[in-house]
């Protein structure tokens, strides 16, 4: 009999003793510290993670973007200056065409226009006389209308003291009349700036002696 209780008595201590060490592991501070580190460590190497993976993200979608963007600004750029190209030529026709044709030629042409008869004019209508006509004439001062000074031809017979004669004969000089305009044919202005370039000089110095842009000028040689 005491042999069983002795025996019952080392199970509970026994029992006791297991059971006291399991519950201090159980619901140790330390433990559950180690515990709670390690579910927060595994907590941020998951956000770590996963916010490399966002940045990652967000750093290919930037680079996209502005890929994106550089390719917009390059196509503008290339538009605005085919823009500007196609401004400058329109330009530089437009003043070509008013450098090369005088004024004074188109209003030539123009008065021929209206002058021109739209039937087939009679022949005595060529030798009718305008009053455009007269005052043109009054302008001109044909040579014409003005009096012209008798001028002798007849040769003088001269005799000398010792018998020798000799004939003097006149010489005529015929009126020469110069305008006080005289009529300067005007260059082409792409010549002008051809020319003024194999002279050496600079755009802007040919620019400023046709009076022109320096657009101009730059365009014509650019065209050569």
């Amino acid at each position: 009999m005491p042999a069983v209780l002795f025996a019952i008595v080392a199970i509970n201590i026994a029992l006791w003793i297991v059971f006291t060490v399991r519950f201090k592991r159980l619901f140790s501070a330390d433990d559950v510290i180690e515990k709670a580190r390690t579910e927060m460590d595994r907590m941020i190497r998951d956000i770590n993670n996963h916010t490399v993976r966002a940045i990652d993200i967000i750093d290919d979608r930037t680079k996209q973007l502005k890929c994106l963007i550089e390719e917009a600004d390059r196509r503008i750029a290339l538009a605005q200056s085919e823009e500007a190209k196609k401004e400058s030529l329109s330009a530089l026709r437009d003043t070509l065409e008013k450098k090369t044709v005088p004024e004074f030629s188109r209003r030539a042409a123009n008065t021929y226009k209206k002058n021109v008869p739209r039937s087939r004019p009679s022949p005595d209508a060529s030798y009718a006389v305008t009053g455009e006509g007269e005052a043109l004439a009054e302008m001109q001062h044909s040579l014409f209308d003005d009096k012209q000074k008798e001028v002798s031809t007849k040769a003088e017979m001269n005799v000398m003291g010792d018998g020798t004669s000799y004939a003097k004969v006149p010489v005529i000089k015929p009126d020469v009349y110069f305008s006080e305009t005289p009529v300067v044919p005007k260059k082409n202005f792409t010549k002008q700036v051809l020319e003024m370039s194999e002279m050496g000089l600079t755009i802007e110095q040919i620019a400023k002696q046709l009076s022109c842009s320096k657009t101009e000028v730059q365009m014509i040689l650019d065209m050569q």
